[in-house]
């Protein structure tokens, strides 16, 4: 069947056929020097509506277009694990191929009878910072909010290796959709997962930043697709990972264009809120098992109320805001401990002992930056002595949730640390209990846990009691001595009168 281009409006291309045969929506069509195109909806009984998955030429009026009589499949089946798959689910990894890997046929729109049941296994990243802020559960979703440059695919590449190596239930499996990214950061994270032994276990997709953004928005659907199938099918909990998801709004945003849709005044594409629901509502738990989605939201100069960010926060469970300022002061995680949150910030879900904790470490982050201005102006002396005392822990408390990283061991040559919840939760009760008010914040900088601070500590307040205890004995023995001396003299003295 074949059929010749009619009008071509930047990525969104018409094609005429022969009345009555035209392909259905989701076909691929081709050209003979292999630009392919996927069927978006019907004009007429002759005409579809196309946008560009894969370019490899110039396109032109008139230019032959065949149908491959094929549909937008995602891969399926035990055999995609450990594989990297492109837009069109052929497998990029320079591997041998193989033949028995499945397909199944994406649906970029499904409805989805969501289970919005708690699941209460707590999902540990091994990351200070996030599992005392930002407790996971498995079936959340997490979104890490930041710039350009704040650590955004450093945490996820983290979460991958720490949360499959803690993880106490073995059957999950990774999937990772690279959203318009950097073709190296795809490389990166591949020869890492399989250096570690994570790759067995794991699926990549990447449609890259140069690529158009009919596939920059599509290549989303094949990991769904994927993990819906793993979820229901194959009964196994998924970890997925999404870096980033500002780039499939920007896709989307950049082929309502085409379209000629007239922008919000946002000057975002008018379908921007359904666009993103229809991935997040995707994302859920089935009766039996589950989704856990960790997605990067790149957020455009740096501002936090511009409108792709905003309609994020109404579907995430949690969020992590990475900040500029915080990486500029040499912290990484660079992330904005008092204003990243979790729905999970309850009694009955995290404990008694880590609900008290987080809720005595924000009164103190809170009264912090409150003092930073005054203490700006006037110093440390123009402050009272208790809040003296707060200012001196909560930067001991700020230094602690720093942290070496395991995905950065290649840039800062340091080991990277996997702090258990127990671990953290206790160390902040050392810090703010005043256990370390003696030892400097600095000390606290890139450190694990604070067992080695704190056995320090200890042997060094036992060499002072000891050497408290053998004064005062030394001291008592003198004064013993110098009142046997003086009762000697008065002896003496009393002899001497007598005799006189």
């Amino acid at each position: 069947m074949e059929g010749k281009i009619s009008k071509i409006v930047s990525d969104i291309i018409e094609i005429q056929f022969s009345k009555n045969e035209v392909p259905p929506i989701g076909s691929i069509l081709s050209t003979k020097n292999n630009t392919i195109f996927l069927i978006q909806t019907l004009e007429n009984d002759s005409s579809v509506k196309t946008i560009i998955l894969k370019k490899n030429e110039n396109l032109s009026i008139d230019l032959p277009v065949f149908n491959t009589e094929k549909t937008f499949k995602a891969p399926i089946s035990d055999s995609a694990k450990g594989r990297i798959f492109n837009i069109l689910g052929e497998i990029i990894d320079n591997e041998p191929i193989d033949k028995k890997i499945e397909y199944q046929e994406v649906k970029i729109r499904k409805f989805q009878n969501k289970d919005l049941s708690v699941l209460n296994l707590f999902l540990e990243t091994g990351i200070k910072a996030v599992d005392f802020f930002t407790p996971i559960f498995e079936g959340g979703k997490i979104g890490m909010f930041g710039g350009a440059g704040v650590g955004k695919t450093l945490i996820i590449k983290e979460f991958i290796s720490n949360i499959k190596k803690l993880s106490k239930n073995k059957k999950v499996v990774s999937i990772f959709a690279g959203v318009g990214e950097r073709t190296r950061e795809g490389e990166e994270l591949y020869r890492e997962l399989k250096d570690s032994g994570l790759m067995n276990n794991s699926i990549l997709f990447f449609s890259q930043m140069n690529e158009p953004p009919g596939s920059r928005m599509n290549i989303i659907f094949l990991a769904i697709t994927t993990a819906e199938y793993f979820r229901d099918i194959k009964k196994e909990n998924v970890l997925m990972f999404i870096d980033n998801i500002y780039r499939y709004v920007q896709a989307g945003s950049e082929i309502s264009s085409s379209l000629g849709n007239i922008p919000s005044q946002s000057g975002y594409q008018p379908t921007l809120v359904s666009e993103i629901s229809n991935v997040q509502e995707r994302l859920t738990n089935s009766e039996e098992n589950s989704i856990t989605s960790f997605q990067t939201i790149f957020v455009p100069a740096d501002d936090i109320t511009d409108p792709s960010t905003v309609n994020m926060f109404s579907h995430l469970d949690g969020y992590i805001i990475l900040e500029r300022k915080i990486v500029s002061q040499g912290r990484y995680p660079a992330m904005n401990l008092l204003n990243s949150h979790s729905n999970n910030i309850k009694e009955e879900i995290i404990g008694k002992r880590h609900y008290n904790a987080l809720m005595e470490t924000k009164k103190y982050l809170q009264r912090y930056e409150e003092l930073e201005d005054l203490i700006a102006i006037l110093g440390m002396e123009g402050i009272s002595e208790e809040d003296i005392i707060i200012v001196e822990r909560t930067r001991k408390l700020i230094n602690f949730f720093t942290q070496n990283m395991t995905s950065a061991e290649i840039f800062n040559q340091k080991k990277g640390d996997l702090v258990s919840i127990e671990d953290t939760i206790l160390g902040v009760e050392r810090i703010i209990n005043g256990t370390f008010d003696a030892i400097d914040p600095i000390n606290f900088l890139y450190i694990g846990n604070t067992e080695e601070i704190y056995q320090d500590l200890k042997e060094k307040n036992d060499k002072i009691l000891a050497e408290s205890k053998k004064t005062y004995k030394q001291k008592k023995l003198e004064a013993k001595n110098k009142k046997k001396m003086e009762k000697q003299k008065r002896k003496e003295a009393k002899r001497r009168r007598k005799i006189n």
